[in-house]
């Protein structure tokens, strides 16, 4: 809080909510993107766990299925705190990205072994 010289006190208003802040902020635009990107991420760890699930590989569906579950916990907090300036939300979607690049390839691998042998 910081004192105005008539006495008036000012001080920060945070709508302690991230996505009412988000669209205080940006409008219907911002808070459009925001749902946008929170889509195309929990359809990437979807599309993750269904690829090692074909695959088999049981570790990286589990590593999938818990990083979504981060992601869905940080997306229930974000209801009672302002966080959208929060690194935690960007490292999610960055591993999101990595882990189905890396399931990709990884599938990728497998079939190429049953096919050979």
């Amino acid at each position: 809080m910081q004192s105005l010289p008539t006495g008036r006190v000012l001080t920060k208003n945070e709508a302690h909510n991230t996505y009412i802040e988000i669209a205080a902020e940006t409008g219907i635009l911002g808070i459009a993107a925001l749902f946008m990107i929170i889509w195309a991420t929990l359809v990437t760890f979807r599309r993750t766990r269904y690829i090692m699930r074909r695959a088999r590989d049981k570790e990286l569906e589990r590593l999938a299925e818990a990083l979504e579950l981060s992601f869905l916990s940080f997306l229930v907090g974000a209801m009672f705190l302002s966080a959208q300036y929060e690194k935690t939300f960007w490292f999610i979607l960055a591993m999101a990205v990595a882990l189905q690049n890396i399931a990709q390839k990884e599938y990728l691998s497998r079939l190429k072994k049953l096919q050979k042998g």
